[in-house]
């Protein structure tokens, strides 16, 4: 598996490219070929208020650390994303934990053709969300509706082992920016999506959830470049 970091339409994100696929065409987006690319920041440890890292050990010791110690739980936070959800990663410093290179990638998210993964080759690794006093995986977070599409991107730029793919169903699934409902991402798209920006063609439901390429909810210019780069890509 090799990773490549990308931004897509002015989040900051990487890609990791998946070696095996059942699709009959599959496609990733360069680093050069994206609009407003900013490379992937790795985490950063941040200063965390005695009081907040208090609160947060003595939710430990009531879930994942039951019969654990006070001080041997070790809580680093790597700051927080939009409305203040809070990444913090935590161990027991007594335990053992398994070191398998080869760990699961868990699915967090599909978005129509978009795959949010979170991979890491320790469980003592694993950052987790802190929100409104409760601890959550990614995924579970996602599922909740405590957090949406938009802080799944986030995550992606600033969580070292969050990633995404991208990936094109040839005559398959409907993929994302198929606006026409033809089975594949073309140039036709394009066209009915510049329409649309023009108010030359009435905008509905559908096709802002398959034109809506950066989640800004409406179909715009950003939208329309992005599908123009992943059509070069496919070709």
């Amino acid at each position: 598996m090799k990773k490549v970091l990308i931004t897509l339409l002015a989040a900051a994100l990487s890609l990791t490219m998946c070696v095996s696929t059942t699709a009959s065409a599959y496609t990733f987006t360069n680093i050069d070929q994206l609009v407003n690319f900013k490379e992937k920041v790795p985490m950063q440890v941040q200063p965390l208020d005695d009081s907040v890292k208090d609160e947060i050990v003595q939710k430990l010791l009531q879930s994942d650390f039951n019969g654990s110690n006070a001080d041997d739980i070790v809580v680093t936070y790597y700051g927080s994303l939009d409305g203040g959800k809070m990444l913090i990663n935590s161990y027991d410093k007594t335990r053992e934990y398994t070191t398998d290179e080869e760990a699961d990638i868990i699915n967090v998210a599909k978005y129509h053709n978009i795959n949010f993964m979170y991979s890491v080759s320790s469980e003592k690794d694993v950052i987790k969300l802190y929100i409104n006093g409760e601890f959550y995986s990614f995924k579970d977070a996602f599922d909740a509706g405590l957090i949406n599409y938009l802080d799944l991107w986030q995550l992606v730029s600033c969580v070292d082992d969050f990633y995404f793919t991208y990936s094109y169903f040839e005559n398959n699934s409907r993929p994302l920016g198929d606006v026409n409902n033809d089975g594949v991402l073309n140039v036709q798209d394009v066209t009915l999506m510049q329409k649309i920006v023009a108010n030359v063609e009435p905008v509905t439901d559908e096709y802002i959830e398959y034109g809506d390429i950066d989640d800004s909810k409406t179909i715009d210019i950003t939208d329309v470049t992005a599908a123009q780069k992943i059509i070069n890509e496919i070709k």
